[in-house]
């Protein structure tokens, strides 16, 4: 039977230019060198919800709290070696805290290597290569949000 894995990724849009999102550099196993993310992770199904899982990985991965104001859909991948992973994207805002790395001994814990984060907008993330991404899936949520497909997030319903 193949494994069903449940990521949940974040745009964080900057109140002050609804136009920039946040976007973290990290290395990951699939990459020596640190490249650029959306704020991003699993979903622990046996504990918390997809919203919820959004809210703590952008805690974990830059300090801040959030909002979800939007869903950018999903996306079913197929992996070869491990099964299928869905991808639900989201839209959010920060409601406190200023974004951060997070301390070494903190990222150390979670399995991370964040080095930097950074604003981005519109068109820097336009002119970006698809090689500066973590992956293709990165790139291409980028774009739906740069192309307004977003959803109203009462669309997703947990129970």
């Amino acid at each position: 039977m193949e494994k069903i894995i449940i990521k949940v990724a974040s745009l964080v849009v900057n109140k002050k230019n609804p136009e920039e999102i946040l976007l973290i550099k990290e290395k990951t196993e699939k990459n020596d060198l640190a490249k650029w993310n959306v704020l991003k992770g699993t979903c622990l199904l046996d504990k918390e919800t997809v919203f919820q899982a959004a809210e703590r990985e952008c805690f974990e991965e830059a300090s801040i709290k959030i909002k979800l104001t939007k869903s950018l859909g999903c996306y079913l991948i197929k992996k070869h070696t491990d099964g299928f992973r869905i991808q639900f994207n989201f839209i959010a805002e920060i409601v406190s805290g200023v974004p951060r790395v997070q301390d070494k001994k903190y990222q150390d814990k979670l399995n991370e290597n964040i080095t930097e984060l950074r604003w981005f907008n519109k068109s820097q993330i336009k002119k970006m290569g698809t090689e500066e991404f973590v992956s293709k899936r990165t790139k291409m949520v980028l774009m739906d949000w740069i192309g307004g497909k977003t959803y109203p997030l009462e669309m997703l319903q947990q129970m």
